[in-house]
């Protein structure tokens, strides 16, 4: 992932440690932490943070989402989320998704369809081998 942003971007914009988790991007300094499970929560206690990414945030305890919405006290701080579809009881849908309007925030769908990335015989086998639960257009 971090090859392909570089490549995007240009290597004299973003450089890399994995050893001490950071990023420098456009002169930003990026803290990068993972946060699959409750042991990770002490990595989010303490900072401010300006904004926060969470990819595939519907795996993230719903501690660590807490914590990282809490930290974003500065006046335009943002958390973007990217997720698959979690069942409808998930905390990422109740407390979030389906309260967008009441806590300011913003949701997009997409659909394999959206994807320009992907080829439509692609497309059109994941459709074919993904269907009922697995697949609803």
């Amino acid at each position: 992932m971090f090859r392909s942003l570089r490549e995007f971007v240009g290597k004299q914009n973003c450089t890399i440690n994995i050893g001490n988790g950071e990023m420098n991007l456009f002169g930003r300094k990026i803290y990068l932490a993972g946060a699959h499970d409750i042991a990770s929560l002490p990595k989010f206690q303490g900072p401010t943070l300006l904004d926060a990414y969470c990819d595939e945030a519907v795996t993230y305890p719903s501690e660590i989402i807490n914590m990282i919405v809490s930290r974003l006290s500065l006046p335009d701080s943002k958390a973007w989320m990217t997720m698959n579809p979690g069942p409808p009881a998930h905390y990422m849908k109740k407390d979030y998704i389906d309260r967008a309007d009441d806590i300011r925030a913003k949701v997009w769908n997409f659909t394999l369809d959206d994807n320009p990335f992907l080829e439509e015989s692609y497309k059109t086998w994941l459709k074919s081998v993904y269907t009922g639960l697995w697949y609803n257009e």
